[in-house]
């Protein structure tokens, strides 16, 4: 979720994969945000990226508002191998 000072009227998301030290660009299916009430807060579903196996993955993301502000984060996503339960981390 990226919190915002301005109201926007547009968000947009970009992904890049640091797992290991390696800075990948995540080509991503959706990269349109979705506002979360009047709040400045918008969200984006990390279901946009694409499956990347079982292994944990570490992610840093940046929205971008149309007003040019920026907020950014980063989480971890993946599968456990013993019980295939998937987490996410901010």
């Amino acid at each position: 979720m990226g919190s915002f000072d301005n109201t926007a009227s547009g968000v947009v998301m970009a992904v890049w994969n640091i797992t290991g030290g390696v800075n990948t660009v995540v080509p991503i299916a959706s990269s349109g945000c979705y506002a979360i009430g009047d709040t400045n807060k918008w969200g984006w579903s990390a279901g946009h990226i694409p499956f990347s196996g079982y292994h944990k993955q570490h992610y840093l993301w940046e929205m971008t508002t149309d007003t040019g502000e920026e907020d950014y984060g980063e989480f971890h996503m993946g599968h456990s191998h013993s019980n295939l339960q998937s987490g996410f981390l901010v």
